[in-house]
């Protein structure tokens, strides 16, 4: 942890100007990318619906009773 603390202290000018910002900020996005990627198993005969928000069904009453 020391030498963390010392290699920020010894690059601090270029850790927070610009490019230090732009690396730090890829570092974060790639991480929050991957950490959020959906999966979804099913079964035989199954079937699937996967949204990133609500879903609605509607059923028609005439093939419902088929």
């Amino acid at each position: 942890m020391r030498t963390v603390l010392n290699w920020l202290i010894t690059n601090k000018e270029w850790v927070f100007s610009g490019i230090g910002i732009f690396i730090i900020g890829l570092f974060f996005t790639s991480k929050a990318v991957k950490r959020n990627k959906q999966k979804q198993k099913l079964g035989d005969n199954s079937f699937g619906i996967q949204a990133n928000g609500d879903v609605k069904i509607n059923i028609n009453k005439d093939e419902e009773n088929e």
